[in-house]
C-alpha cells in the first residue's frame, strides 16, 4: 500500500512510478519510504531526480531506498 502523500514520476509526460519520501528537516533528510514503479523505469533518472528535490527542500542527503 502506498503511504499517505505519494509523488507520481514522470519522464516528460509519461507516468513511471510513484514515490513516499519525507523531508526530516533537524537532520537535513529526504528519506524514501517507498518507491512503486509502472513498467520499465530508469534507476540513474530516479537518482538524479531525487538528488534534484532533495537540493530544492534544502536536504544535505538522500537516505533510504
Amino acid at each position: 500500500m502506498y503511504g499517505y502523500y505519494v509523488l507520481p514520476m514522470l519522464v516528460g509526460d509519461r507516468f513511471v512510478g510513484r514515490l513516499d519520501a519525507k523531508f526530516h528537516r533537524k537532520e537535513g533528510v529526504l528519506e524514501v519510504l517507498g518507491c512503486w514503479w509502472e513498467g520499465r523505469s530508469s534507476e540513474a533518472a530516479l537518482q538524479k531526480e531525487l538528488q534534484r528535490l532533495a537540493r530544492r527542500i534544502g536536504a544535505e542527503r538522500v537516505a533510504g531506498h
